[in-house]
């Protein structure tokens, strides 16, 4: 995956966890100068925090990162 411009939406539910993985460690590595194994730790946190999904909330899924469970156990759907 290329890098896209900075105005470019992307619907990352649509993209492969590689293809994220990728996309982020590139993105720290040319953009922001990271060497490539600090790159590749805070790539693995994201993945363990939110799938690297960078809209998802804390008990959604990968496949709807905007819906999760509130403390009265409804589901709600936040917008952006």
């Amino acid at each position: 995956m290329s890098l896209p411009e900075l105005d470019t939406v992307i619907d990352w539910t649509t993209v492969s966890t590689s293809e994220r993985m990728r996309y982020a460690v590139a993105k720290l590595v040319t953009t922001y100068g990271y060497p490539v194994n600090a790159a590749a730790g805070i790539v693995g946190n994201l993945f363990a925090e939110s799938a690297i999904i960078p809209n998802r909330i804390e008990g959604s899924a990968v496949t709807t990162p905007m819906r999760a469970r509130d403390f009265a156990n409804q589901v709600r759907t936040c917008t952006a």
